[in-house]
């Protein structure tokens, strides 16, 4: 829901060159899920060509498909609090 309202927002400033109070808290909130979203790749490319045995090229399609089976995998138990407690994230690469 975030995220629809953020693209809302760009909407409203290129379409119609709105000026937007508080810029600053939406421009952190996308740094954000930049940086979230860049680290889940390194990490989630670093895994996979370290794991790779018989090179296999991966691709971004790789990726997404992998983040959907884990957010499926989620939603099947509700958002269970404990099985969202165990999603491993590495240290952010990118600050």
């Amino acid at each position: 829901m975030h995220i629809s309202r953020l693209y809302r927002i760009r909407n409203e400033i290129m379409h119609e060159a709105a000026i937007i109070p508080n810029m600053e808290n939406i421009t952190g909130n996308l740094r954000y899920y930049l940086i979230f979203t860049l680290n889940l790749l390194l990490e989630y490319f670093s895994n996979m060509t370290s794991d790779n045995q018989n090179k296999r090229q991966v691709s971004l399609n790789d990726f997404f498909h992998h983040q959907s089976l884990l957010y499926k995998s989620i939603e099947e138990t509700n958002f269970d609090k404990s099985k969202l407690v165990k999603i491993t994230l590495s240290q952010n690469i990118l600050v």
